[in-house]
């Protein structure tokens, strides 16, 4: 399947495995040319339907926004509380979120009971609407570890959502993260696209269409559910539950074509939102971990705990 040196060479740029084992765009754009896009083209794209669904649903002020946040209190926030309680059995549980966005993971999990922070970089984006509890630090992670010290060594869970396929350097995000978690116990919790899976290949087949999942400039690595947990090992951290989400590619090789057609994809998101509300959330994420075994599902998450010197 996706086994070659190179798996997508356009125009400009290509996607090749690199020396950590997962795909990296190439060449990479440099700081100042990703700091452009942000600032002129990211949000406009959101607003569009190209970039982030979860984040351009929730920023909407409609009965769908609703919707979204319901949809995501009731899976993937609650799958999160369900690995913390499993793990922590103690009245408190201290939780940072990088990358936190409009902040509405947090806010549920304050509501559980878990003392929360966050941080993240676009803070005062005008039209980036806010929905937290808890202390937020307005700036880049590189700048919260020299700024917060009274951060360090100090949270059980370190969630990094949405962010590691967006980085330059995933190594030193990982490293820095590393420097908020309890030595010992500590949880760091990573989900990203599962991308150049089995199924892509199957519905990129099915539509001889190239890998609509490459988004340049901003998507730089792309890692699947094997590639993840090896790159967490070899950097020292051990899986401790390891899961993904509903393969939205069933969709398109159903022949419901959502590739470039919100309106379709907006029907198909609504599908998968009937289909996980009618089961037993315990049922579900066993589901989605068979899932993850077989390195299908459009995310994966994966909990890991630091080795032991």
């Amino acid at each position: 399947m996706f086994d070659k040196k190179t798996v997508f060479k356009g125009k400009k740029h290509s996607v090749t495995r690199n020396s950590s084992g997962h795909y990296q765009l190439s060449p990479l754009p440099t700081l100042d040319e990703l700091d452009t896009f942000y600032k002129k083209d990211y949000y406009e794209l959101i607003k569009k339907g190209g970039r982030a669904p979860e984040l351009r649903r929730q920023m909407k002020k409609d009965k769908d926004s609703i919707r979204e946040k319901k949809w995501l209190q009731a899976n993937l926030y609650k799958d999160i509380m369900a690995v913390i309680q499993e793990n922590f059995k103690r009245t408190t549980v201290r939780l940072l979120d990088i990358g936190c966005g409009t902040g509405e993971m947090i806010r549920y999990m304050s509501r559980q009971g878990v003392d929360v922070a966050g941080i993240e970089p676009y803070e005062k984006k005008k039209d980036f609407p806010r929905s937290r509890r808890g202390e937020i630090f307005s700036g880049t992670l590189a700048e919260a570890v020299r700024d917060c010290k009274k951060w360090k060594k100090s949270f059980d869970v370190v969630t990094i959502m949405s962010v590691l396929e967006h980085v330059q350097d995933p190594d030193k995000v990982i490293s820095q993260a590393a420097e908020f978690l309890k030595p010992g116990k500590g949880l760091l919790c990573i989900r990203v696209p599962n991308d150049f899976n089995a199924l892509q290949y199957y519905a990129q087949k099915a539509l001889k269409a190239d890998p609509w999942w490459v988004a340049v400039p901003d998507h730089l690595n792309y890692f699947s559910v094997e590639t993840l947990q090896n790159y967490l090992s070899v950097r020292g951290f051990d899986p401790v539950y390891v899961t993904t989400d509903f393969p939205m590619e069933f969709f398109l090789l159903f022949g419901d074509s959502y590739v470039g057609n919100p309106d379709i994809g907006n029907e198909c998101h609504r599908k998968r939102i009937a289909f996980e509300s009618s089961l037993d959330p315990a049922y579900r994420r066993g589901l989605y971990q068979a899932f993850a075994k077989m390195g299908i599902g459009r995310n994966v998450m994966i909990f890991a705990r630091a080795r032991k010197a």
